[in-house]
């Protein structure tokens, strides 16, 4: 396992750059370690893709080990600065009388901080003991991973899920890189688990650029932690967090650049940030015109000539943008005539469905978000059925007198097969809760309670995180092809750039406040709560983990592959090529060292291309039961059957 020796090469590579970059601060330092990281892995796998050397470890340390080695020596002619500066202090002068002042001080946040440590290790002991099983990442985000790992390459590959081949890579690239040095998917979720905190870091460090304290924005930090959505996708190889820890660490280094127009290392890395987080996900896009207007209000601060400052931000930013984030809407244009993939498939999903008009169906879907928004999912369960009910009530009654429909499928993505229904409880997972009891109630008045103070103290600031929210929700909603009920997780960019403000919740004053326990009581209680009843990895109840198999862990949340794939499980050798009708999603039916070839065919053969079979070495066929036999193979034997499925030995 080459995994160890990997990550030593990657962190001694991210400590020397950020070291020659000097980063005196401690969240800036951890930031940029963060993003240089993630650079490297991506710019690896990009150049070692073209050549189709995915596959190969050794040339993929290779390069990282060389791209070490320039950084040692380009730290060396820097006259070796210290790898740890902001953090030397501390390291030599280590005074635990300080944490017992910090915990007779701050005693809430103490508490809050022990129980999300505790439930965030449950998180880390999930990721290693139940393989990924969401759904975007059985069809989508894992399958493409072992595709590259198979073949060597990303460029595109025969799939009947053209997503596969045209969706952003950099998150799964992270991903790829866990995998290929570990030869399992063992480490994967720690992807995500690790951006997951890089979002606290930034949290932070925004909340102290709104001039909060520091237990006011520890306070702001620790409670975004708490929120259902990041806790649930802390333990996922979803395709969230990573995004929202590339943008919001390239807003934190650009509030600090304009702060300092000479500080070119934040300019380098705010725009390394963004350009990563383009890379990573279409949607980062819906933020591009409140990132804009960000810059630009936070630029009629600088004194410094506008358009010199304007030339360097651009240079760097097409720099960064051609290695970090053009490469895959390059391959696409050249694929398929167009940056973000296949026509035929955007086309189903940007833009209204049907023919709602454009502002009731805006006006349709704030609300049913609005209504999702406010979330009771977690809190203890006298509480939370009482909240529930009480506002699907509420809600149904309102909406009734309004004559706003919003049950029906009007304005509703028709892939949905989930209506919107007032009284439809969302399940305990990644897919379908929001932030929980606290987000609606106590960040929306602190963030307009802040915007308002901004306009007396004249800090652009406030407005412009705003800016980067509502342009976030707007496009989101407009471009959608209507509401479904997975919507929640794309929000964590909107609601990331607001938390900030929840430090005006947080007292200045030392000491215990009701209020203030309250909050952090029925948080503790939730991600406890969170913790043991996660439905895609419960450790309670008929369905915890510790009963079940690898199969029956992968299919948690389909059930409908669970009996297919342990059809295969049972009875195709690890290094077999079997063929897989195509509605089948493939993640379940790898190995779980991903021996095992995949093929896709047509879903309800005809008939069998033999010829095809054979020259692709494929000995196994997998398909429905009521196949006629006629589509067989001459000499195909059936091996194994069960309800639905039977599979096919072609000798």
């Amino acid at each position: 396992m080459l995994i160890l020796p990997a990550a030593l090469t990657l962190t001694l590579f991210s400590l020397f750059t950020a070291s020659i970059l000097v980063i005196r601060t401690r969240v800036g330092f951890l930031l940029a370690v963060y993003l240089i990281a993630c650079a490297n892995v991506v710019l690896s796998f990009e150049l070692l893709g073209l050549f189709h050397q995915l596959n190969n470890p050794t040339a993929f340390l290779g390069v990282q080990t060389l791209f070490l080695a320039i950084t040692i020596l380009l730290w060396w002619k820097e006259n070796r600065p210290p790898l740890l500066e902001p953090f030397t202090d501390d390291l030599r002068h280590l005074n635990w009388g300080n944490l017992g002042s910090t915990l007779r001080r701050h005693p809430i946040l103490w508490l809050l901080a022990l129980a999300l440590d505790l439930t965030y290790a449950i998180n880390a002991y999930l990721i290693l003991v139940v393989p990924p099983n969401n759904n975007d990442s059985l069809y989508l985000h894992m399958a493409r991973v072992v595709k590259w790992l198979q073949t060597g390459t990303y460029l595109p590959f025969d799939t009947h899920i053209s997503l596969q081949v045209f969706y952003p890579f950099n998150v799964q690239s992270l991903f790829f890189w866990t995998v290929l040095f570990s030869s399992s998917d063992q480490f994967v979720g720690f992807v995500q688990f690790s951006a997951a905190w890089v979002t606290v870091i930034c949290i932070y460090g925004l909340a102290r650029q709104l001039n909060f304290s520091k237990p006011q924005a520890v306070f702001a930090a620790l409670m975004w932690a708490t929120f259902p959505q990041v806790f649930f996708q802390s333990t996922t190889t979803q395709n969230d967090l990573v995004p929202a820890a590339f943008v919001a660490s390239g807003v934190y280094f650009m509030v600090i650049a304009l702060h300092n127009p000479t500080d070119h290392p934040s300019r380098i890395l705010s725009l390394l940030g963004i350009a990563l987080a383009l890379g990573a996900k279409q949607t980062v896009f819906f933020l591009l015109p409140g990132l804009a207007g960000m810059f630009f209000l936070l630029l009629s601060k600088v004194k410094p000539p506008i358009h010199i400052l304007l030339r360097n931000w651009v240079a760097t930013a097409s720099l960064f943008c051609l290695f970090f984030a053009a490469p895959i809407y390059i391959q696409n244009l050249m694929t398929y005539s167009h940056p973000f993939g296949d026509p035929a498939f955007i086309q189903t999903e940007a833009g209204p469905q049907d023919n709602t008009p454009v502002l009731q169906s805006l006006w349709i879907n704030l609300n049913r978000l609005g209504y999702q928004f406010i979330d009771t999912s977690g809190l203890p369960p006298l509480i939370e059925g009482y909240l529930f009910r009480g506002k699907a009530h509420l809600a149904s009654f309102i909406y009734q007198r309004l004559n706003l429909p919003l049950e029906s499928p009007i304005a509703t993505n028709p892939k949905t097969i989930i209506p919107f229904q007032f009284f439809r409880r969302p399940p305990l997972q990644e897919d379908e809760t929001w932030f929980g009891i606290f987000a609606p109630f106590l960040i929306i008045p602190s963030a307009i309670y802040g915007v308002i103070r901004s306009f007396h103290s004249k800090n652009p600031l406030p407005a412009g995180l705003w800016m980067l929210s509502l342009s976030f929700t707007l496009l989101e909603i407009l471009v959608r092809p209507g509401w479904d009920t997975y919507l929640g997780r794309n929000f964590i960019l909107a609601l990331l750039f607001l938390t900030p403000f929840l430090g005006y919740v947080y007292p200045r004053q030392n000491g215990f406040h009701i209020p203030i326990m309250v909050v952090v009581a029925l948080s503790a209680y939730m991600v406890f709560n969170f913790a043991l009843n996660n439905t895609s990895k419960p450790l309670i109840g008929q369905k915890a983990i510790w009963v079940l198999d690898r199969a029956d862990k992968l299919t948690l949340q389909n059930f409908n592959l669970r009996e297919p794939a342990r059809l295969v499980e049972q009875s195709v050798p690890e290094n077999a090529s079997l063929a897989l009708p195509g509605g089948l999603w493939e993640y379940p039916f790898y190995d779980p060292h991903f021996h095992r070839h995949l093929l896709p065919i047509d879903n309800s053969p005809s008939r069998l291309d033999v010829s095809w079979l054979r020259d692709h070495n494929v000995h196994y066929i997998l398909l429905p039961r009521e196949t006629s036999e006629s589509a067989l193979p001459p000499d195909g034997q059936v091996i194994s059957t069960s309800q639905h499925w039977r599979l096919v030995f072609l000798p």
